[in-house]
């Protein structure tokens, strides 16, 4: 199904009498538990399916469409976005501040936080 359609199931889809959704629910937690056995873990690395659930794959796209707007807002108007100001359906300068919470409270990967460095949102302030 992920090869085909390139992405997870929907909850409720079932193909060839599979909840596919759970089934890959039961795959992730066996990962995660280390209960995947290494033949099983290459199939879905060699498929290019993800082995984290399917919240953490939209959090972290959601994560990534905020940061891309944030960046072609500053290329677009040369200044980091002002209080309220919404751009692509998305306010910015709340995520921005959101962002910083969370580096002060160590909620992001390494890569967000690098991510974040290099347009200038810090712990510390914008």
């Amino acid at each position: 199904y992920y090869t085909e359609h390139g992405t997870l199931p929907e909850a409720k889809m079932v193909v060839d009498g599979v909840k596919l959704c759970r089934w890959h629910q039961a795959q992730v937690r066996a990962y995660q538990k280390g209960m995947l056995s290494a033949e099983r873990i290459q199939l879905f690395k060699a498929a290019g399916i993800p082995l984290t659930s399917r919240n953490i794959i939209r959090k972290q796209q959601t994560w990534s469409n905020n940061y891309d707007s944030y960046v072609k807002f500053i290329r677009t108007y040369g200044r980091k976005p002002g209080y309220g100001e919404i751009f692509e359906g998305r306010n910015l300068y709340k995520w921005s501040y959101e962002q910083m919470a969370r580096i002060r409270n160590n909620l992001l990967t390494s890569e967000q936080v690098s991510e974040l460095r290099k347009i200038g949102v810090t712990g510390n302030g914008r």
